[in-house]
């Protein structure tokens, strides 16, 4: 294998998680049941409050992963010693676009590189430009150049960001039912 342009991710499927908890959330507690207890909270399970539950744990489950992508990314540049990110620049906005790439990255089941065309096309959309350092604030970013222009430690980088972004898609699915 040379760069992986043309390589697909590993499909990733629920068997590679491994089984969650069943959690039965249903409309109307059984006879002699009781409304499940979040803290002191009793909730009634109505069709609109599992949905609710679902969108919470969905999105508990894309920031849980785009954190440990970004851990994972920031020990691989302790190694190869690189420049480190000030976790301070990560702002919740900064955060969501993390998820939104991770998501569209995801629904990709395509090579590396359009994957990476991909990302460049949508952080374009939102004002971003070729920089040679990372600003969130003044949305410049060093990765905002053709795949092959990339260093090797950087493609590495975005491959693990794939890995991930995949692995958060099947788990997020479960919690759909999907």
């Amino acid at each position: 294998m040379t760069d992986g342009t043309q390589r697909d991710l590993q499909t990733i499927t629920p068997a590679d998680v491994g089984e969650l908890p069943t959690i039965l959330l249903e409309a109307e507690p059984t006879e002699g049941e009781e409304p499940i207890t979040i803290g002191a909270v009793r909730v009634p399970l109505d069709d609109g409050t599992v949905e609710e539950l679902r969108a919470m744990f969905q999105g508990a489950i894309w920031r849980l992963f785009e954190r440990m992508q970004g851990d994972i990314a920031r020990e691989i540049r302790v190694m190869l010693g690189e420049e480190v990110y000030d976790p301070r620049i990560f702002t919740e906005e900064e955060r969501a676009r993390r998820i939104e790439a991770m998501q569209r990255c995801a629904a990709l089941k395509t090579s590396d590189v359009e994957r990476h065309e991909s990302w460049m096309a949508m952080h374009v959309e939102q004002g971003w430009v070729y920089g040679e350092e990372f600003n969130p604030a003044a949305k410049t970013h060093p990765n905002l150049m053709p795949w092959q222009d990339l260093p090797a430690s950087t493609r590495s980088k975005a491959r693990i960001f794939d890995i991930c972004s995949r692995y958060a898609a099947v788990v997020s699915g479960m919690i759909a039912g999907g």
